[in-house]
């Protein structure tokens, strides 16, 4: 089933489906809530009404949403918002000495070079040496999706951090091949059995870096914002759980029930923090693996 909800300058698409075979709650639906922009979102957020629950608590006073109001946020999310550029631009700059984003290696065929291309040779064409060089990766465009949703018991600076070093990676992917980015989160309302799903597509090209480090690093635009609409459409104020009340399970299978809706060959899937969180624990081994597996580096020097 689809449906499309539209509204004062945003058309958000509802999708129910059944859950994949393996999940473990069969009582439920999978609802997709889906928006080929940030602004689309960003305009649903908007008529969440004054009280509802995530929208009242999301305050300059609550230190769980970043100390920010769900109005700034909502500002911020529309004007862009660069506070959280500097921390993202510090991973960069960090792993640049560690694991550099440059591009593929191919040989290209030159008038100078380590080796002879032999039929070019014997023809006396001028291009008869290959060389070695960096190009830009020819990879399937990749699409990144990132659950916003977090544990309740993490801080909100833990949440900022995480989400610098996540945007120093798509800005580093970004310099490799084409990036897709998603953002949104899933959760399972306490007094639902259907499991909601918010997603929207950021603008990557170019990557619109204002709004994108305000939506990957305020906490108010995710616990304020995205819960607010995901309760909303759900018609719940009783709050939120994990997906499908199975939190190892939704982490382990976020892609194939994103890529029922979000559709891409290749997509670099980062789930929802939780108590142990390898983004901060070992945020140098983290993004060095991702390059390597989803940036198609080669390692030689």
């Amino acid at each position: 089933m689809i449906e499309r909800e539209t509204g004062k300058g945003f058309t958000m698409h509802t999708i129910k489906l059944d859950v994949i075979d393996t999940c473990p709650k069969t009582d439920g639906k999978d609802v997709f809530l889906i928006s080929d922009n940030l602004s689309g979102f960003v305009e649903r957020a908007h008529i969440v009404p004054q009280d509802n629950p995530n929208r009242k608590q999301c305050t300059e006073k609550e230190s769980w949403t970043g100390k920010q109001s769900y109005d700034t946020a909502l500002n911020y999310a529309r004007n862009g918002d660069l506070s959280g550029v500097p921390a993202s631009d510090a991973f960069l700059s960090r792993f640049e000495s560690l694991h550099a984003a440059r591009p593929a290696w191919a040989r290209v065929a030159d008038v100078i070079g380590s080796s002879a291309i032999i039929s070019a040779a014997i023809n006396g064409h001028p291009l008869s040496m290959r060389r070695r060089v960096r190009v830009a990766s020819e990879n399937a465009p990749l699409a990144v999706c990132v659950d916003l949703v977090s544990s309740g018991g993490i801080d909100a600076k833990i949440l900022r951090k995480r989400g610098a070093l996540i945007l120093a990676l798509v800005r580093a992917l970004s310099a490799l091949r084409p990036v897709e980015l998603w953002c949104g989160g899933s959760s399972l309302p306490f007094d639902q059995e259907d499991t909601f799903h918010v997603w929207w597509r950021m603008d990557t090209s170019p990557l619109d870096l204002a709004r994108a480090a305000h939506v990957m690093t305020s906490p108010a635009f995710s616990r304020g914002l995205l819960y607010g609409v995901v309760s909303d459409a759900a018609k719940s104020f009783s709050g939120l759980r994990w997906p499908y009340n199975n939190h190892y399970w939704s982490r382990a299978n976020m892609r194939p029930v994103l890529s029922r809706v979000i559709g891409s060959g290749d997509m670099l899937c980062i789930a929802a923090p939780h108590a142990a969180d390898r983004l901060v624990d070992e945020p140098e081994a983290w993004f060095s693996d991702m390059l390597k597996q989803y940036g198609g580096l080669d390692d030689e020097a």
